[in-house]
């Protein structure tokens, strides 16, 4: 297989996000009868921990392909629970926040259903989805892809980055401090409480334990 860089992971993240807030929505309309927003950034449908996801498959997929049945479904179910952990550790350790609660051990953050679920996903990518992707990607060469992976990058960097400003000053209000700064003023009327609910319903401002 040709090697895959950077823009051809970029790609697949990119994709994995808006896959993730795809069936992410569609879950919550099965289970709770309305579509709820999943998105992890101000900007755009993009949910975050489904793209990293999708590379982390990717990238096991490719490295370890020989492994039977058993050993990659393992495989995958642990590296998709590691994943969780990790992310919903490094949110609430940056943030003082969480968006979702397992119960149970490991502060919340992963349970045996959604280890097993992330087992599924990698099996079902693996067997449907890895061998065309590989093509794909290896495909979207040239100059005007990594013109687009430039452009890509850049928008992501500025959501990323406005997406954590917004989200430390809506944990910021939440504690009543008030704007010190025109940075805070402009989030503040910008990317007020409400908007912040809604692009954001699951989230809570919590620490360990709480």
């Amino acid at each position: 297989m040709k090697k895959i860089g950077y823009f051809g992971l970029l790609w697949l993240f990119l994709f994995g996000s808006v896959l993730g807030f795809v069936i992410e929505g569609l879950w919550s309309w099965y289970r709770f009868g309305a579509w709820m927003n999943h998105s992890a950034t101000v900007w755009g449908p993009l949910c975050i921990i489904y793209g990293l996801g999708l590379v982390v498959l990717f990238l096991l997929s490719r490295c370890f392909g020989r492994l039977n049945f058993v050993l990659r479904f393992v495989l995958f179910a642990l590296s998709g629970a590691v994943l969780e952990l990790v992310s919903g550790l490094a949110q609430n350790l940056v943030f003082g926040s969480r968006s979702w609660d397992y119960g149970g051990a490991f502060w919340g953050f992963i349970n045996l259903e959604m280890t097993m679920f992330w087992g599924i996903l990698g099996m079902l990518f693996y067997y449907l989805l890895y061998p065309l992707l590989a093509r794909v990607l290896g495909r979207l060469e040239g100059r005007l892809w990594r013109v687009l992976g430039i452009i890509a990058t850049v928008w992501l960097v500025m959501n990323f980055t406005m997406t954590s400003l917004a989200v430390w000053r809506w944990g910021a209000r939440l504690a009543e401090q008030p704007a010190r700064n025109g940075v805070d003023s402009y989030l503040d009327t910008h990317y007020g409480d409400d908007r912040m609910r809604s692009i954001f319903p699951n989230m809570e401002f919590r620490k360990f334990g709480d």
